[in-house]
């Protein structure tokens, strides 16, 4: 299967989420089910059968609706966090909804912009020194203590790279908290 017809399989079962008005808490089993059933089950991994996620790939055109899907969150929801701008994704946030101290706040934003770029199809991978541009962007970055804050954020994110190089990806629990956290920063 192809990129673009793995990309048409996945707005196609976002759209059947939708259009069934799927309660929230169901959406992300309704999307795996409809997908599965779209491209007929043939990604199963190891011997427990069950299904390999549907990522989108990077190079087809990044979307909301991905990061609707990958969130298992409300497209309005999702709306309410991100904004795209051409392609570039943003956080469409106020500075006053992440938390007073910078560290904290650090680790919100830095979550937000990886979850939804890797969940978008925007990169796989996300250079820290873009988290670092919205930190500053939302004025919350502490130059002092950033690369210590992100690399405290073991248990939602890979690592690789060092120094300026540094990219993070992040795992099943961070795509977990990222929903968690946008559902509390948008008062959902």
């Amino acid at each position: 299967m192809t990129t673009d017809e793995v990309m048409k399989k996945i707005r196609e079962a976002v759209k059947a989420v939708k259009e069934a008005g799927v309660p929230d808490d169901l959406r992300v089993t309704a999307f795996e089910k409809s997908f599965e059933a779209l491209i007929g089950a043939t990604a199963t991994s190891g011997s427990s059968g069950r299904q390999e996620e549907a990522r989108p790939p990077s190079a087809s055109s990044p979307s909301l609706d991905a990061i609707s899907a990958r969130l298992g969150l409300d497209s309005g929801l999702i709306e309410e966090i991100y904004y795209v701008d051409g392609e570039r994704l943003g956080l469409a946030l106020a500075p006053s909804k992440f938390d007073s101290k910078k560290a904290a706040a650090t680790q919100e934003i830095a979550l937000l912009v990886a979850a939804g770029r890797q969940a978008g199809g925007w990169e796989e991978w996300t250079p820290v020194t873009h988290i670092r541009s919205v930190c500053k962007d939302n004025g919350r970055f502490d130059a002092a203590n950033f690369a210590t804050t992100i690399k405290r954020m073991g248990d939602v994110f890979s690592f690789r790279g060092k120094a300026r190089q540094l990219e993070v990806r992040v795992t099943r629990p961070g795509y977990e908290q990222a929903a968690n956290l946008a559902r509390d920063l948008s008062g959902a």
